[in-house]
């Protein structure tokens, strides 16, 4: 995916297990989210622990995240 595309890549998985996790990462993944999780737990851990909330919408690529 690094060949063409430049936003973050964030693994949401079910899969526990360490091998795994460390797999994606080494594959090129930004981060490793194992479910479940909470969307305050994505936010803030993820895009930033300053923000509480975020104020509006945000695109990043083809994706859109709307809280």
């Amino acid at each position: 995916m690094r060949t063409w595309v430049s936003v973050p890549i964030i693994v949401l998985s079910a899969r526990t297990m360490e091998n795994r996790k460390i797999a994606a990462l080494d594959a090129g993944a930004d981060d490793y989210i194992t479910k479940p999780f909470s969307a305050p737990e994505l936010w803030r851990a993820r895009f930033g622990a300053a923000r509480n909330a975020p104020a509006a919408k945000m695109d990043l690529g083809g994706l859109r995240l709307d809280p």
